[in-house]
């Protein structure tokens, strides 16, 4: 061997005597250790992501999120009401839940938690908006007309069933039926949910 040959040999990181193919293999076991790296450091990135998602997460972006996507959930009052539907709308102060004909109006405030009843999982919402400019109040009013079937709680556990009569400035009315019929005035910084029939 003369000493140009010797010189190649030795910028090539070999002597020249090594087989061929076991230059392949080192070389094939070389890209897979690379590929193996890369997709570490890409499930390491998408944690990180995730993470950084969560940590800006709101309950108002996620509520925005789920309607968005349509997604089925069941949410929990700290009342301890639990309403199951797809979010439908997130207003100023309140979340609207439809399942099948029966409409359930949620005030933010009275969220206790929220469970996801499908495969999809739940995003973290960093960004989110109310999707639109409506009230509670402004949701009832616009039902008024109807004088609809409802259901309504508020704080401390306590419910009327009855026909919506009255929305008003800070109150809501409600005729109950029973041996006789009687008014229902709510406080409507006290609603937690009102199930429309």
């Amino acid at each position: 061997m003369n000493q140009a040959s010797g010189t190649f040999g030795l910028v090539n990181g070999h002597d020249g005597g090594a087989p061929q193919g076991q230059d392949s293999s080192d070389h094939a076991d070389w890209l897979r250790e690379l590929q193996r790296r890369g997709a570490v450091d890409e499930r390491r990135r998408q944690r990180w992501l995730e993470q950084q998602l969560h940590d800006q997460s709101t309950l108002l972006g996620l509520l925005v999120d789920l309607a968005d996507s349509a997604t089925a959930v069941v949410l929990e009052t700290t009342s301890g009401h639990r309403h199951g539907g797809v979010v439908a709308l997130v207003g100023i102060d309140v979340v609207v839940l439809t399942n099948g004909d029966r409409t359930t109006v949620v005030a933010l405030a009275a969220i206790g938690a929220i469970r996801s009843t499908g495969p999809r999982r739940l995003t973290s919402g960093a960004d989110g908006e109310h999707s639109a400019d409506v009230t509670m109040l402004e949701l009832l009013g616009d039902r008024l007309d109807e004088r609809p079937e409802v259901t309504i709680s508020w704080a401390g556990g306590q419910r009327a069933n009855g026909r919506l009569v009255a929305v008003g400035h800070d109150v809501v009315t409600v005729h109950a039926t029973g041996d006789e019929v009687r008014s229902v005035h709510v406080a409507a910084e006290s609603i937690v949910d009102v199930t429309i029939d």
